[in-house]
């Protein structure tokens, strides 16, 4: 997996016109280089040009105003960040023993503090992880009350609209949108990220 290779494609999908997998490759960029200013921007650009207006709101989310380096970090660094702070809390713990010195006793606050923080950070990463979205490809699809095509029609969604996995049978996936609505969609009209 390269974020270089994702980007080009989707700057190649961007300039055809076709938002829905120019999304799709800019998320896939993201995930793996999520401080590439460019990838971030055209992701942006991408996002306001969709006509469901959906946008990466990192700046009111007051989440990631507190936990700032949630986006800043992939999932691979995560994982090493807390596991350093995780083994370092453990070499205090153990200094503390051998050593008994007040200084060590200041260590292990600190990076317990860290460790739980990095290690809640971590967790709701490996959520998102385990929890897949999907882009809409299709031009224009409906989003059904059932997974079959003679179900009522819920709502529609757009070209670029992207959407939470929530479970999946035979060719139909159950969606949810941003303001959770839901409902069940083709396969065919999603690429899942």
């Amino acid at each position: 997996k390269n974020s270089t290779i994702y980007f080009n494609i989707g700057n190649c999908y961007i300039k055809t016109g076709n938002r829905g997998q120019a999304i799709v490759n800019y998320l896939r960029a993201k995930a793996l280089s999520p401080r590439d200013s460019e990838i971030n921007s055209n992701l942006n650009y991408a996002l306001k040009k969709t006509i469901d207006k959906q946008y990466l709101d990192t700046e009111n989310n007051i989440f990631l105003k507190v936990f700032f380096w949630y986006n800043f970090l992939n999932l691979e660094e995560s994982i090493i960040l807390f596991l350093l702070f995780w083994s370092l809390l453990w070499i205090a713990i153990i200094s503390k023993k051998l050593l008994n010195n007040e200084a060590i006793k200041v260590a292990i606050l600190s990076f317990s503090f860290l460790t739980v923080i990095l290690g809640a950070t971590l967790s709701i990463k490996i959520y998102e992880y385990n929890n897949p979205k999907a882009v809409v490809i299709a031009k224009e699809s409906e989003v059904k009350t059932e997974n079959n095509t003679t179900s009522l029609t819920l709502f529609k969604v757009n070209n670029g609209s992207i959407l939470k996995i929530n479970d999946k049978m035979d060719n139909w996936i159950k969606v949810e949108l941003s303001n959770e609505k839901r409902g069940w969609i083709q396969k065919s009209s999603i690429e899942e990220i």
